[in-house]
Formats: structure tokens, C-alpha cells, sequence
């Protein structure tokens, strides 16, 4: 099958993806930036506005992770067609408004923020999965060395609906918003520890989930 796209034309999607990667991750300071008052000291960032700041270095991070993914997901291809083009577009869409929540979130999780967020985690997740579905059924566009176990979608699923079980819990108990919001933490870094062992598996075999 021939190519559909030019042979830079992967290389400039993939900087496109991460230039708005880089300019969403530095939106996340803007919030912070407006807390801080006239007369405020380096100290006081560290001792009056302590939460905030925690929450901004979290969703950073946060943010540096997804982006993470995604990346070593365009690392497996050679080639992209328009529907992987708009499935990355969603995907960006859904990344740039983590700085809009995180404008509101920086000052407590109300008015359903929390959800907001798990929402939009889980939605980005998924939306991983529809590229690397998509992708798996395009033989042609993936780069001859990824390997089957790249492409297993199992951990992504769980993820996700790691996440709209704390958006449940979060709906059930809202005044305990700002501390239920946390169990991601521990979600994400045992699906990450289960996941690993899986991706070096030889015998791992996304035909057979």
C-alpha cells in the first residue's frame, strides 16, 4: 500500500502534537501566577498557597505522563492516515482544557472539578485506545519493529475505569473532593507496575485479549 502521507509529514504532526503538548503543560503556571498578591514573598508560595502549588506540580507531572504515552505511541509508527490525523486531534482537544480545569482546581476541588478532571482523564484514555485499535488494524502504518505487546489496550481500559471509579466515589462523597481525588495516584502506579512485566513478555498477544 502506498504511503498517504509525505515522508516529512509524520515528523510535522509529531512536532505539531508536541509543541501543543508544551504550550498546555506551561498554561498550567498562569492559575498560580494569579495568586500570588502584591507584597507576596517566595516563602509565602511555599507556606500560604502550599496546596496550590502541590496541585499544580502534580497535574505537571501528571500532564508530562500522558504526554509520555502518546509519544511512545507515535514512536511505533512510520505512517499516519486522516483518521489517526483527527483521533490525535481529539486527543490534543482534550488535553489543552487541563489548564482550564486546573485555573478552577488550583483553589479546591468544587462545583464538580474533581469529576471534571477524572472525566477528562478518562476521556483522553480512551481515546488512546481508539488510536492504538485503529493503528493495529493498519498493518501499514506501524514501524517494522513494534511489536505485538505494544499495542495491548488492556491496561488503558483498566485506567480508565480507575478513573470513573473515583469520579464515582467523588459524586457519592463530594466534600471529601480534595482527598478521594489522590487514590489516582496509587491506581496509576499499580496499572504502570502490572503493565510493565506485560510489555516485555514475549508472549503477549493483542489478538487474544
Amino acid at each position: 500500500m502506498p504511503r498517504v502521507t509525505t515522508d516529512r509529514g509524520i515528523d510535522r504532526l509529531v512536532n505539531f502534537t508536541d509543541a501543543v503538548v508544551a504550550v498546555a503543560v506551561t498554561l498550567l503556571i498562569l492559575p498560580i501566577a494569579d495568586l500570588v498578591q502584591e507584597g507576596d514573598t517566595v516563602a509565602d508560595l511555599f507556606t500560604t498557597y502550599s496546596s496550590q502549588l502541590i496541585s499544580y506540580v502534580a497535574v505537571f507531572l501528571l500532564m508530562v505522563w500522558i504526554w509520555t504515552g502518546h509519544h511512545r505511541f507515535w514512536e511505533l509508527m512510520d505512517d499516519y492516515n486522516y483518521p489517526l490525523l483527527w483521533l490525535n486531534t481529539i486527543w490534543l482537544l482534550l488535553l489543552s482544557l487541563f489548564p482550564v480545569i486546573a485555573g478552577f482546581t488550583f483553589r479546591g476541588l468544587e462545583h464538580g472539578q474533581g469529576i471534571a478532571y477524572l472525566s477528562l482523564l478518562a476521556l483522553i484514555t480512551l481515546v488512546k485506545v481508539f488510536m492504538t485499535l485503529y493503528s493495529r488494524s493498519r498493518k501499514s502504518l506501524i514501524s517494522p519493529s513494534a511489536e505485538p505487546g505494544d499495542f495491548v489496550v488492556t491496561m488503558d481500559l483498566w485506567r480508565a475505569a480507575c478513573y470513573a471509579m473515583v469520579a464515582g466515589l467523588i459524586a457519592i462523597w463530594p466534600a471529601e473532593a480534595d482527598y478521594l481525588i489522590w487514590l489516582v495516584i496509587p491506581l496509576i502506579t499499580l496499572t504502570h507496575v502490572v503493565e510493565s512485566p506485560r510489555k516485555r513478555s514475549p508472549t503477549d498477544n493483542p489478538e487474544g485479549e
